[in-house]
């Protein structure tokens, strides 16, 4: 377990539960939302939806950097990364950032913590890292936060979105046509 968010933040892997942090009063996945997820990933798809272009170039960037690619620090150091170009892009202070011991856990774990200004990221997951972020630039809405993190994936990540299939608000892996 980490001690702090802060000594997180500093690059030490830790196993935090985001209530542990909050008493599990306003964590992102269950940040006691003022709206619920959308039903389907369809109900938030906003082809005209536009974003700063600094987010665009930091995030198509990262796309380059293949950050499904590496070893698991490896891969950590590109969202890193990522998670600074983004705060600069968006002239905000950055999140701190906490990456769970296991690259490979259940992405719906992650959450972003409104009152310590932190995210909490469980596995490896492009669009649940941009989901969380969605929570820090948009507060407590669902619907916004997938709207965001959604809409920004499809745009810098074209063929691996279109790789995905839809299950209720959520893009997993593998096509929309697989079992």
């Amino acid at each position: 377990m980490c001690e702090s968010p802060a000594k997180a933040q500093q690059g030490n892997t830790c196993e935090p539960r985001c209530e542990e942090f909050t008493g599990g009063n306003d964590v992102g996945n269950g940040m006691n939302s003022d709206e619920c997820y959308p039903h389907r990933v369809e109900d938030v798809l906003d082809p005209t939806m536009t974003f700063d272009p600094k987010v665009v170039t930091s995030v198509k960037r990262f796309s380059r950097s293949r950050p499904w690619r590496g070893t698991v620090a490896e891969r950590q150091k590109k969202f890193r990364k990522l998670h600074v170009e983004l705060a600069k892009a968006l002239s905000v202070n950055p999140p701190i950032l906490i990456f769970s011991r296991s690259a490979h856990g259940d992405t719906r774990e992650s959450c972003y913590i409104l009152s310590q200004d932190t995210i909490i990221l469980v596995g490896l997951s492009v669009v649940t890292f941009l989901h969380e972020w969605g929570h820090r630039l948009h507060g407590r809405s669902e619907r916004e936060a997938c709207r965001w993190s959604i809409n920004l994936f499809r745009e810098c990540f074209p063929r691996s979105f279109a790789r995905c299939r839809f299950e209720g608000h959520m893009l997993r892996r593998g096509r929309h046509d697989d079992p």
